[in-house]
């Protein structure tokens, strides 16, 4: 789930990088992302801007913490010192967090000795958008940052949200309807509220479905399914269906060996249906499995594999499934 939050922040800041420049560092102007990895360490950065405050360059680095994390204000001074080493440019660190925890870090980090005296003093930005009142970031008039308003902290109302999506559309911004409405699907918790929002948003589906951001979701979503649907047959159905109906294909004459073959593919298409189904839809996996396996043919099977790939709703697929025991 934390990958989910970071990935989706590093596609949101990539599209508007200033936006989030001014929110956080007032009067400064973006100039580039730099690489996330820092050198002479294995360490990498949510994000690292190179920008320009008072006509002088420096960086601001931003971290994005969806969990706990009591070494995080730790963490923020590691990458701060190598990200000096590396661009020989002031520095300021800045956490985001994205929802309430236990572990909250506080700035400034001091580091004293024994009797006292001062060894360290580190000054870091600490956000936490659940303190954050909507109106602060509709006030802003940075269209970038709209997709963060369901995780502020009157952000779960369906008001709030309308205005984000209003926002949004009078800005002709629509590929931050995406993010809006994945960070309103993680906050609405109530079946209510997420009806509601399915609802909201399917006024919105013929954009949704044109926006890159979307389409870029929906091809690593299939890829991840397909690939894992691969991985599980070819590793369930090769290493077992293959080895077997060779064993058996030897024993018993070339006749028989066809026919293990023929099941060989089967059960690794059954396999592969069900890894996809498993990486895509996995609250299909038992209807899947059930209707597989009334396949007999591994022509049917390829045909319903090339459906479940095309869906691009859960009910796109059951529909696929339902439709195949039929056939």
């Amino acid at each position: 789930m934390a990958k989910l939050w970071d990935d989706t922040m590093k596609r949101l800041i990539s599209a508007h990088p200033q936006h989030f420049v001014s929110w956080l560092l007032k009067d400064a102007q973006f100039m580039q992302l730099l690489p996330q990895e820092l050198k002479n360490k294995t360490r990498e950065a949510d994000v690292i801007f190179q920008v320009l405050l008072n006509e002088a360059e420096m960086l601001l680095h931003l971290e994005f913490q969806s969990s706990d994390d009591s070494n995080m204000a730790l963490r923020l001074l590691e990458y701060n010192v190598l990200a000096i080493s590396e661009y020989k440019r002031p520095v300021l660190s800045c956490v985001l967090y994205l929802r309430k925890g236990q572990t909250i870090a506080e700035s400034p980090l001091e580091w004293r000795l024994p009797n006292g005296q001062a060894v360290l003093t580190f000054t870091f930005l600490v956000v936490k958008l659940w303190e954050v009142a909507a109106e602060e970031i509709t006030q802003t008039g940075l269209v970038g940052l709209l997709p963060l308003l369901p995780l502020t902290r009157d952000g779960a109302r369906h008001e709030v949200i309308e205005v984000m999506i209003e926002h949004i559309m009078a800005a002709k911004q629509f590929n931050l309807l995406t993010w809006g409405e994945i960070f309103a699907g993680l906050v609405l918790k109530d079946v209510h509220d997420q009806e509601w929002l399915k609802r909201r948003f399917a006024m919105h589906k013929d954009i949704l479905e044109e926006s890159w951001v979307y389409q870029e979701i929906v091809r690593e979503g299939l890829e991840k399914g397909m690939q894992k649907g691969i991985e599980q047959g070819m590793q369930k159905g090769i290493e077992q269906g293959m080895q077997k109906g060779i064993e058996q294909g030897m024993q018993k004459g070339i006749e028989q060996g066809v026919e293990q073959e023929r099941r060989r593919q089967r059960q690794a298409l059954v396999s592969i249906v069900q890894g996809v189904i498993q990486g895509r839809f996995p609250e299909l996996s038992d209807l899947a499995k059930e209707q597989a396996d009334k396949a007999i043919e591994p022509a049917q099977l390829q045909e319903l594999l090339l459906k479940i790939g095309l869906a691009k709703e859960t009910e796109e697929a059951r529909q696929a499934l339902m439709e195949f025991s039929d056939a």
